[in-house]
């Protein structure tokens, strides 16, 4: 498979073909699988697409699922197998998809997330899918599979890991030349180090759902706060100043 037959299959969502081409075999039962994670919304239906000791498992969603849900839905599809590869597709748009890979390494279990919205940004899966190919005749075991899967997918997740505290240090640095009124460098970055924590809690526990169970509450919260409170305010004032009463 070359990297156009392999953005051709991602493009038409034709996932079975892919891993068929990659030297996988077509699953044994493809009956849907529905699991409902909140009352409110649609269940998550997947079908078994392909596998090779490794499920493949594709999902087509109106919204694609926040690291909360994915984590309920991960505790609900390792009861019939801890690996697998979840694929979710986002209804209308074909190119935007979400892969939930579990990775394990020797201490810990791990979700692993990659998403892309079209073919550019997909692109580098190419990578990751030759390293999950077989070749025709050849059937591996499956601790050459789960070593392969492990391998392939602990590469993003490391690569990720890096990144986020590249990010954190420039967002830092930037924090501590913009503060002013603390004349201690020392003091600067401890204040910078104690705001940005705080934020990053809660964030994280803004998209794990506890906080009203919007995974966007605080930009939601910002938003209210603006319209009841932040622009009256200012629409009063205008009015005063227009007046002359001030």
């Amino acid at each position: 498979m070359d990297r156009q037959q392999f953005l051709d299959y991602l493009e038409r969502g034709d996932f079975a073909s892919l891993f068929n081409e990659a030297g996988w075999n077509r699953p044994a039962n493809n009956r849907p699988i529905s699991h409902k994670i909140d009352a409110e919304k649609e269940a998550f239906v997947f079908k078994e697409v392909a596998e090779l000791f490794v499920r493949v498992l594709v999902c087509e969603t109106e919204t694609l699922p926040q690291t909360a849900e994915r984590n309920a839905l991960d505790s609900r599809l390792r009861k019939s197998g801890e690996s697998y590869i979840a694929i979710f597709v986002k209804k209308g748009e074909p190119c935007h998809h979400l892969w939930m890979v579990p990775v394990k390494t020797t201490d810990k279990r791990s979700l692993v997330r990659v998403e892309y919205a079209n073919l550019s940004q997909a692109e580098f899966l190419f990578g990751k899918m030759q390293e999950l190919q077989f070749p025709i005749g050849v059937t591996p075991n499956v601790a050459e599979v789960l070593g392969r899967l492990n391998k392939t997918f602990q590469v993003n997740s490391s690569e990720v890991t890096k990144r986020f505290y590249r990010e954190f240090r420039q967002k830092h640095n930037a924090f501590v030349e913009g503060i002013v009124g603390i004349m201690e460098q020392s003091d600067r970055e401890w204040y910078a180090s104690v705001m940005l924590n705080h934020l990053m809690f809660c964030y994280f526990i803004q998209k794990k759902g506890f906080l009203d169970l919007d995974p966007n509450y605080l930009s939601n919260f910002y938003n209210r706060c603006l319209s009841l409170i932040v622009l009256p305010l200012k629409r009063s004032l205008c009015h005063v100043l227009q007046e002359g009463s001030f």
